[in-house]
């Protein structure tokens, strides 16, 4: 007998109450025997920062995180061939356009790619964050199909910058005092 992701005691394949997708069911089972409503509709923005490198250091007397992209306008001084002046000003991201907008074609890539995955995106921008916060905006859908999708958009995105040679994070608020 062959057990899905998920379960545990293998001859009896029983959920595990703890594993995320089966609590996303139990609370749509929830939800439709209180009367609540029959379904759950969502619609998540994907927000992420793409940077051009990352480098950190954990050691026993010291801890250092550095993130840097060529977008963000600490960069605007650099005599650098990669410099091409059009850095972007700090909570100065939003909706711009290329050419400041240089994560434009790597966006567009990213979401074709999740829609041949099966992830219908309604649209892509510039977030706030000039030092390369971006968003990518999904369809509407079921609550479990979301979260499926989500793990599909965290590898998607961060699989495509790593073919670019960048680095996508998820994580909240990486640059101080940026939105």
């Amino acid at each position: 007998k062959i057990t899905f992701a998920g379960s545990i005691k293998w001859l009896e394949n029983k959920p595990f109450d703890q594993y995320p997708r089966n609590i996303a069911k139990a609370a749509e089972r929830y939800m439709k025997e209180q009367g609540i409503a029959d379904v759950m509709i969502i619609g998540p923005e994907f927000e992420f920062n793409i940077f051009d490198n990352v480098s950190y250091e954990v050691k026993s007397h010291c801890i250092s995180c550095r993130a840097d992209t060529m977008q963000a306008e600490w960069n605007s001084g650099k005599a650098t061939s990669e410099n091409n002046g059009y850095q972007v000003s700090q909570k100065g991201g939003y909706h711009i356009d290329v050419p400041k907008d240089i994560t434009f074609n790597l966006r567009s890539k990213m979401c074709i790619l999740l829609e041949d995955w099966g992830v219908p995106v309604k649209y892509h921008h510039h977030e706030v964050g000039g030092s390369g916060q971006l968003e990518i905006e999904v369809e509407l859908g079921k609550m479990s199909t979301m979260a499926d999708n989500t793990m599909i958009i965290k590898y998607v995105v961060k699989n495509c910058a790593a073919s670019e040679g960048k680095t996508a994070t998820f994580m909240p608020k990486p640059i101080y005092n940026e939105a």
